[in-house]
């Protein structure tokens, strides 16, 4: 069968149109459903609160410091918790744990520091017997860097040292009392 050429057109076209209604078929039924959408709605002073919270930082692949705690509240717009039932675990270098112990506290998500401010709040467990007792402080995550501006208590087995303006560096167990320093040691 010859084709002129007025011909050829009209049965490339009529070839062309099967092919549409060949390749419309087979992909028909691989088409992606429609996604919904939903629209963003503001509910306001969100507040997020976690419960039985246990957050670990990691310094490599070792453990730098765990934090306990009963719960944790992030109010809307704000860059820090409020921590109830705090229990830090910090592992210094050396391998020695030393925990702080708080009933409540704050923690300063962008700049990773703890502070508490409680009367007689504050129990810091140094190990070897040895507790750090204090009604404020302020703990930085990156320094290793206990701060206190109030009274300090040092509770060992047989001693007590008692003064003002703590400062510590965690990791190489260096504990300094600068003001109105005042020892009790017995037998």
């Amino acid at each position: 069968m010859i084709i002129d050429k007025p011909n050829r057109w009209v049965f490339l076209f009529i070839f062309l149109m099967v092919m549409v209604v060949l390749v419309i078929g087979i992909t028909r039924g691989k088409r992606p459903k429609k996604i919904e959408t939903m629209e963003t709605v503001s509910i306001g002073d969100l507040t997020q609160r976690i419960e039985d919270l246990h957050l670990i930082h990691f310094r490599r692949e070792d453990v730098d410091w765990e934090l306990a705690a009963q719960n944790a509240i992030i109010r809307n717009g704000e860059k820090d918790a409020s921590i109830q039932e705090l229990d830090i675990t910090y592992v210094t270098k050396g391998g020695t744990r030393v925990r702080l112990l708080a009933a409540k506290g704050g923690y300063s998500i962008s700049k990773n520091i703890f502070s508490v401010e409680e009367d007689g709040g504050v129990d810091i467990k140094v190990g070897q017997g040895i507790t750090i007792k204090s009604d404020n402080l302020i703990w930085s995550g990156d320094k290793k860097e206990i701060h206190s501006q109030g009274k300090i208590q040092i509770i060992g087995e047989k001693f007590i040292l008692e003064g003002e303006d703590l400062v510590a560096n965690v990791d190489d167990g260096v504990y300094e009392i600068n003001k109105n320093i005042k020892a009790t040691v017995w037998p």
